[in-house]
This record gives structure tokens, C-alpha cells and sequence, in this order.
């Protein structure tokens, strides 16, 4: 993942995640970290859980109450949050 942001010399240039979500990053543009959170939080807000989701969670659900081990490996693909960054 990588995100741009709007103090940087070159606005078109990119920034990776380990170094964009950083203390060190932060302190360098508190407030474009925090505008980047903000947007992230309206898009989070606005998107809800779609069948997918709620399949995962019954079948979770079906081997707690069987108190067997349930472990989900998943690859996260968030609709329309490419758009952010």
C-alpha cells in the first residue's frame, strides 16, 4: 500500500505504509496523517459487512459453539479504499 499526500515536495510522489503510519512520519505532518485518518474513517463508516463477512462470522460462530480451534487466513481487499491513497 502507498499514499501521497499533499506537503511533500513532489505530489505525485509515493510513500510506503511502514513509513507513512510511523511516530516519526506523524511528527513530521501531524496534519496530513490526520486528514488521511479522517477520510479513512468517513469511507470504514460508510462501507458495511456484505454476505461474505457474514458467513465467516456463522462459521466462526459453529466451531466456538463445537469448542474447536477456528483459525481464518484471509486477504483483505477493502472496496474503494485505493481511492484514498
Amino acid at each position: 500500500m502507498e499514499f501521497s499526500h499533499k506537503k511533500l515536495k513532489d505530489e505525485n510522489e509515493k510513500i510506503s505504509a511502514s513509513t507513512f503510519l510511523t511516530h516519526k512520519y506523524f511528527c513530521k505532518v501531524p496534519e496530513e496523517i490526520w486528514r488521511w485518518h479522517y477520510e479513512f474513517r468517513k469511507l470504514v463508516e460508510k462501507n458495511k459487512p456484505n454476505v461474505s463477512h457474514h458467513a465467516l462470522a456463522d462459521l466462526q460462530m459453529f466451531y466456538k459453539r463445537q469448542n474447536q480451534k477456528f483459525t481464518l487466513i484471509t486477504q483483505v481487499q477493502i472496496d474503494h479504499f485505493d481511492e484514498l491513497i
